[in-house]
C-alpha cells in the first residue's frame, strides 16, 4: 500500500495531546486510538476489525475527517537490508588522511573508521565503506553526485558532528548491523538515511542537533525516539517498533510507520509526500505501489 498518510500503526496510536495533520489508519479496533481533550486528527481515521463505536460521529472525539471501517488490513512491503560484503581485506584502521578516494575505500574492511573532518569523494554511483566500527564525530563532508553506503557491522558515533551537512540525506546511507543504541544528540548536523536490521535497537534524536533524513528499523522491539524534530520531510518506518515524539520534538513532517505511535506533550505530525524524494536508492521492495525513487 502506498504511504500516504501522516501516521500508521499496527497496534496503538496513543496521541495524548497531539495533532497528526493528515489521515491517520490503524491496523487494530478503535480502542487502538488514545486521544486526549486537547489531541487532534485534522484528517481522516480509518481503523480495521470492529464496528463503529456507539454514539460516534464523524467530526467528533477530535477527528475532523471521516471515520472509516477498514474492510482489511493495511501492508506495507519492506525494503531489503543488503547483505554485507564478505571478501574486502580486513584492515585496522583509515589512514588519517583527510581526503579519501574510492580507492582508499572500496575493498577495504575496516576494524574502526575514524574521521577528521574528512572529505571523501564517492563519484557518480554508490561507493560502499564497510567497517567494524565507525566514529564520525570529526565530521565528514561528501563530494560528487553518488552515494556513500556505510555497512556498520558493531557500532556507530554520530555525536556532535557535522555530517554530510550540506548535501541531501540522499547522499549517505548508514546500513547498522549492531545492536546497540544509535544516539544523534549534542549540536551537530546529520543528513542521511538510517537502516537497523536488528531486533530491539534503540534510535534516539535528542538535544539540539538538526537532523535531516529517514530512520528504518525493520528488526522486532525497535525504539526509535525523537527528543528533537527532523529539519525536513522525514520517513519513519518501524512496522514491528515503537516510535515516540517527545515533549520537545515539535512538529514532525513526513510520514510515520509504526507498530506503536506515542505522542509526548503537544507535537504535530503533518503529512509530507516530500519525504520520498532524499531516500537513497534501497534494495528489494517497492513498498506496496510506492515504487518512486526507493526501495529499489
Amino acid at each position: 500500500s502506498q504511504i500516504d498518510q501522516a501516521v500508521h500503526a499496527e497496534s496503538e496510536i496513543d496521541l495524548g495531546n497531539g495533532e497528526i495533520d493528515g489521515d491517520a489508519t490503524l491496523n487494530q479496533s478503535f480502542n487502538g486510538l488514545k486521544i486526549n481533550n486537547n489531541g487532534s486528527i485534522s484528517g481522516d481515521f480509518q481503523f480495521y476489525n470492529n464496528n463503529m463505536p456507539p454514539g460516534l460521529q464523524d467530526g467528533e472525539s477530535g477527528i475532523g475527517g471521516n471515520v472509516i471501517n477498514m474492510p482489511e488490513k493495511i501492508e506495507f512491503d519492506e525494503p531489503v537490508f543488503p547483505d554485507f560484503p564478505t571478501n574486502f581485506m580486513p584492515i585496522s584502521e583509515n589512514s588519517g588522511k583527510q581526503e579519501l578516494f574510492p580507492s582508499d575505500i572500496k575493498n577495504f574492511r575496516f576494524d574502526n573508521f575514524n574521521t577528521n573532518n574528512t572529505v571523501i569523494h564517492v563519484g557518480d554511483g554508490e561507493l560502499i565503506l564497510h567497517a567494524n566500527n565507525v566514529d564520525l564525530s570529526g565530521g565528514l563532508t561528501i563530494v560528487g553526485e553518488g552515494t556513500l553506503s556505510l555497512y556498520v557491522e558493531n557500532s556507530i558515533s554520530l555525536q556532535n558532528a557535522q555530517i554530510n551537512a550540506n548535501r541531501s540525506p540522499k547522499h549517505l546511507a548508514i546500513y547498522y548491523k549492531g545492536t546497540n543504541e544509535i544516539r544523534f544528540t549534542g549540536n551537530g548536523t546529520l543528513k542521511s538515511m538510517i537502516f537497523a536490521e536488528a531486533d530491539n535497537v534503540e534510535i534516539t534524536i535528542a538535544g539540539n542537533p538538526t537532523f535531516e533524513g529517514h530512520i528504518i528499523a525493520t528488526g522486532n522491539n525497535t525504539k526509535i525516539n525523537y527528543n528533537g524534530t527532523p529539519a525536513a520531510a522525514a520517513l519513519t518506518f518501524a512496522p514491528k517498533g515503537t516510535v515516540t515524539l517527545g515533549g520537545s520534538a515539535g512538529s514532525y513532517h513526513g510520514a510515520i510507520v509504526s507498530d506503536r505511535f506515542n505522542a509526548n506533550g503537544r507535537p504535530i505530525v503533518t503529512y509530507d509526500a516530500d519525504f520520498a524524494s532524499t531516500i537513497p536508492p534501497l534494495q528489494g521492495s517497492d513498498l506496496g505501489q510506492y515504487n518512486i525513487a526507493f526501495w529499489n
